[in-house]
């Protein structure tokens, strides 16, 4: 396996199979009178042979905040794919952008609790 740094990005090659490349992520987010919360970490880019198709999720909803207060998010995960893939694809990142859902109401009720 070879590694080559390029512009942030690095190029991972394996004997017999196409170049990947690993990209870096951070996602912050806030919440209101809550902590901020950041990830990092690195993904895997595989090129396409041809154009992908794109598969998006979307959820969101409304938090009760009490004392006449409320709060709304969303949630979008979206995912480039093979058409004969599209259904596997939106299975996955339905059930990713549920559990980043759940991540961000539990967010808003620890705050609303904690503060």
């Amino acid at each position: 396996m070879k590694e080559d740094d390029h512009d942030g990005e690095s190029v991972v090659a394996a004997a017999g199979r196409e170049a990947i490349h690993a990209s870096r992520f951070i996602v912050e987010s806030t919440v209101k009178n809550g902590p901020s919360e950041i990830a990092e970490g690195i993904i895997e880019i595989h090129k396409f042979q041809t154009t992908p198709a794109m598969v998006s999720v979307t959820l969101g909803g409304t938090v009760n905040l009490g004392n006449y207060e409320s709060a709304k998010f969303s949630v979008t995960i979206s995912r480039p794919c093979y058409s004969e893939e599209i259904d596997c694809a939106y299975e996955e990142i339905r059930s990713d952008a549920e559990k980043k859902a759940i991540d961000v109401i539990n967010r808003f009720k620890k705050a609303k609790k904690d503060g």
